[in-house]
């Protein structure tokens, strides 16, 4: 019980620390060109590493391999801003930190919520245009692909986000991989 109030709390604190970061980000920037990207499943090969045995989590989030294609998506950004948006928890914001740096994923701002939904609640609470790449999906290692469908719902209703979604990503990443 005191375990799931720490993590609470934890996550509370993190969201709001994030959620400020964002939207100073927001405040200061003069250019039209955002783009936010997810990291796992849509810049990371996340899911196939479920798959395999590792000593701890942070192992298994630092030895994740890079989708190619999504990777040269991003370095073809010649202006612009880059966000990573990820879903993650926030003790991992060193070592995501760390991946993207080894893997010269070049970005902005690294923004950390607890859960896909978070995601959801900074973008609609900004009122620039973007383009914001994301898969919403989960459970791949079961062979069972699900989507974030609420999620998407309200994505699509976004009318200052361009979204891409899980097939255009696949697209990116299958010609490359």
């Amino acid at each position: 019980m005191f375990k799931n109030l720490c993590k609470r709390v934890i996550n509370y604190i993190g969201l709001k620390y994030f959620e400020k970061k964002f939207f100073n980000f927001f405040k200061k920037i003069k250019i039209d060109d955002v783009y936010i990207f997810d990291l796992d499943n849509t810049i990371a090969n996340t899911w196939v590493s479920y798959l395999q045995k590792y000593n701890s989590h942070r192992d298994r989030l630092k030895s994740l391999s890079i989708f190619l294609g999504m990777k040269k998506q991003i370095n073809d950004i010649k202006s612009g801003k880059i966000i990573i948006l990820t879903a993650r928890e926030y003790w991992y914001s060193d070592i995501t930190e760390q991946w993207l740096k080894q893997n010269d994923v070049k970005h902005d701002l690294l923004i950390i919520v607890p859960k896909p939904k978070d995601k959801i609640t900074l973008l609609s609470k900004i009122y620039h245009e973007c383009i914001y790449y994301d898969d919403m999906s989960y459970n791949h290692e079961k062979g069972d692909i699900k989507f974030y469908e609420e999620e998407i719902k309200t994505l699509s209703k976004m009318k200052n986000i361009k979204y891409i979604d899980y097939n255009e990503i696949k697209k990116i990443n299958g010609e490359f991989e």
